[in-house]
């Protein structure tokens, strides 16, 4: 019994991928199980008009749509409808097992030891970091420097990733003629600093000088300079300690940080 195309709109495809649609369609000519033409029919109609984003869904009951194609002459055939069963259960237990593989893949929500296999996958190594989701993030910020061209916006994009949307306020100055300055705004406790630098080093281009200053207070209890030369300031938690082994603790600035590379 031969079955209508599966495809009868090829004029998107080109190329290797137009000749196999081709060949299945050929296949669809002859001799073709009759009670699965009507589903995959219908499925090469979603497949030829949903949009490039369209979402997939799981179909767990494979045996009763095969069994509901059956023709009303056969609705008393128990050995068709053995046959039919045995067939549609196999297609079952390969759409249960090809979902199950898509969401231990799936890096949004898969845990544990499939998250570490991504993380092995593409470079980027547990390191003893306890919390999923910010090893979530490493993962998600890896692939972006396994495809770095150097550029500002891998740079932002890594910094983004890592703080889970840009939570961490910063500015980035250009230093003439191949240089990256980066001050942190904020003190954090997500990830190190360290850490963070080197993903950084890793993300810029080769023969660029990144230099990154972090603060370990926050900004109002760092250590700063006077605005201006001969113009005397007063404060009690940003300048210099009022004794020179701070026995006063509540007056002084604490200082930052910075890497360079």
């Amino acid at each position: 019994m031969s079955c209508d195309p599966l495809f009868t709109n090829t004029s998107g495809f080109t190329g290797e991928v137009q000749t196999i649609i081709e060949q299945i369609n050929k296949g669809f000519a002859y001799d073709f199980p009759f009670w699965l033409g009507g589903p995959l029919s219908q499925i090469a109609e979603i497949i030829e008009n949903a949009p490039p984003d369209y979402p997939l869904a799981k179909d767990s009951d494979y045996v009763t749509t095969a069994l509901g194609r059956l023709l009303k002459q056969f609705d008393e055939s128990p050995l068709l409808q053995a046959l039919v069963t045995l067939h549609a259960q196999q297609y079952q237990d390969l759409e249960d097992v090809y979902w199950d593989l898509s969401e231990q893949f799936d890096l949004d929500t898969v845990v544990g030891f499939w998250l570490e296999l991504l993380g092995k996958i593409v470079g980027q190594l547990r390191l003893g970091i306890s919390d999923d989701d910010l090893y979530r993030a490493l993962i998600k910020a890896r692939i972006v420097i396994n495809r770095t061209q150097g550029r500002d916006q891998d740079i932002n994009k890594v910094i983004t990733i890592i703080f889970t949307g840009g939570s961490m306020p910063y500015t980035k100055t250009e230093i003439f003629p191949a240089g990256i300055l980066l001050e942190l705004e904020a003190p954090q406790s997500l990830i190190d600093p360290a850490f963070l630098f080197s993903f950084l080093v890793d993300t810029k281009a080769a023969g660029v000088r990144l230099l990154m200053v972090y603060p370990v207070v926050a900004l109002a209890n760092s250590f700063v300079f006077a605005d201006n030369y001969g113009t005397e300031a007063s404060s009690t938690t940003q300048g210099f300690a009022s004794t020179y082994n701070n026995e006063d603790s509540g007056t002084g600035g604490t200082l930052g940080g910075d890497f360079a590379s």
